[in-house]
């Protein structure tokens, strides 16, 4: 079984292009919380999955600074990705990824997690909120809808 953690950048300001927005003060402060969150738990990714725009790196550069280190791919594809290019993007995990991480935007990362939801369950992500899963596969290309458990959600 495999593990997926969910996460929707923080509260983000205002910059020239949607893609140049950085986190926020209050944002900064919900990313160094959620770090806290998973370091508490023992939940730490293997894989981190980011959209490239400046809020996501900087909600996951902050969240994960106490962090074992883990390889990070940015696939251009899941800035503001639609259902699908998350898909793909976790498709592309190695193998030898147990539990990973995916930083992106709404609304994909709710539909993302409605999708794999068995329950299908719609979350409402707000900034800052994530979600920490099963999946019911031992492959990442074997990802699909309704494949994941829930285990968490914040």
């Amino acid at each position: 079984m495999l593990e997926l953690i969910i996460l929707r950048h923080a509260h983000a300001g205002e910059a020239l292009t949607d893609f140049e927005r950085p986190l926020r003060d209050k944002g900064r402060q919900e990313a160094l919380e959620v770090g806290k969150v998973f370091e508490d738990k023992g939940i730490f990714p293997d894989y981190a999955v980011v959209s490239p725009a400046a809020r996501t790196s900087e909600t996951y550069n902050l969240a994960s600074q106490n962090w074992p280190d883990c390889p990070l791919v940015q696939p251009q594809a899941i800035y503001n990705g639609s259902l699908n290019s998350l898909l793909e993007a976790l498709s592309q995990i190695p193998d030898t990824v147990k539990r990973a991480i995916i930083v992106a935007h709404n609304p994909g990362v709710s539909y993302l997690a409605e999708e794999l939801n068995k329950n299908n369950d719609y979350l409402a992500f707000s900034p800052a909120d994530w979600c920490h899963m099963t999946l019911a596969i031992d492959k990442w290309e074997d990802i699909h809808p309704t494949c994941a458990t829930i285990l968490s959600y914040a």
